[in-house]
């Protein structure tokens, strides 16, 4: 049994703005890539974490560690007006996990996630989902 859930995330944008995709994996569990639209890389990373977070909701678990190579979303430097929604929502849904970090990752630690969010930005009919 799982007691502690690891989830790594990451946000890509083809542009700044531009076609994006978020990338959410959840070792020996899921592995989810979705394409998320025309926005900027921050929105990207925002909207990673909150996709990830509603999965993580899915699975019932109480306590996880999210890793993240987004200063923005590890440190919540959140300085822009137009990222308040999402982080509002993100608020929202992270009082809902009893126990919840979230740590910075070097890039090389976080390549799975990063694959996924990069492979979905480039396909606007773009959804994976792997549940193992």
């Amino acid at each position: 049994m799982i007691l502690k859930l690891e989830c790594y995330i990451d946000g890509s944008s083809l542009g700044n703005p531009g076609p994006s995709g978020v990338g959410v994996y959840i070792p020996n569990i899921l592995e989810l890539a979705l394409y998320i639209g025309y926005c900027t890389n921050n929105q990207a990373e925002m909207t990673a974490l909150l996709v990830a977070l509603k999965e993580i909701e899915k699975l019932k678990f109480r306590s996880c560690i999210i890793y993240t190579d987004s200063e923005l979303v590890a440190y919540k430097k959140i300085k822009d007006s137009k990222l308040s929604s999402l982080r509002n929502q993100i608020d929202r849904h992270m009082n809902s996990i009893a126990n919840l970090k979230i740590e910075w990752i070097d890039r090389e630690q976080n390549e799975i996630a990063d694959n996924l969010a990069r492979e979905a930005a480039k396909n606007i009919n773009y959804i994976k989902i792997r549940k193992e």
